[in-house]
């Protein structure tokens, strides 16, 4: 019985050990419009590769313009300030929330307003650089 135990140990310490992969992230420029009249940014991202590529929704504005806790990759800089977009709890997901799948040559289009940044009222006129870069993935077979 210890033998069959110390034989059971040795196996799950030698499989927590394995090598795990992920698929590497492929970051895409992502082409931003300064849309002050809608107090907006219009932003695209464009496929260059000649894959399909994909990236969760939870990384990609929604369609109010929100992203899962995104202040770490997401902020505005006017003159030498930085402004990061508020952080949103969009829930859980067991199983992932899902994926826009890019095709090859194809072009992943959003927005985000103003609101979701701290801006302070004597700087939503200034010029504004949106800083964004999210990570798409080779989609995965289903």
């Amino acid at each position: 019985m210890k033998t069959h135990l110390i034989i059971l140990s040795i196996l799950g310490f030698t499989l927590c050990g394995c090598k795990t992969t992920s698929p590497k992230p492929q970051h895409f420029p992502v082409v931003v419009q300064d849309n002050a009249e809608e107090q907006k940014f219009d932003i695209s991202m464009q496929n260059t590769t000649a894959k399909a590529v994909c990236i969760s929704v939870e990384n990609w504005p929604n369609n109010i313009g929100e992203l899962h806790y995104a202040a770490d990759i997401l902020y505005i800089e006017i003159a030498s300030d930085t402004y990061p977009i508020f952080d949103s709890n969009l829930g859980y997901c067991p199983k992932g929330c899902g994926t826009h799948k890019i095709e090859a040559g194809e072009t992943l289009k959003g927005n985000i307003p103003y609101k979701l940044f701290a801006i302070p009222e004597h700087q939503k006129t200034s010029k504004k650089k949106l800083h964004f870069t999210p990570a798409a993935f080779k989609c995965r077979n289903r």
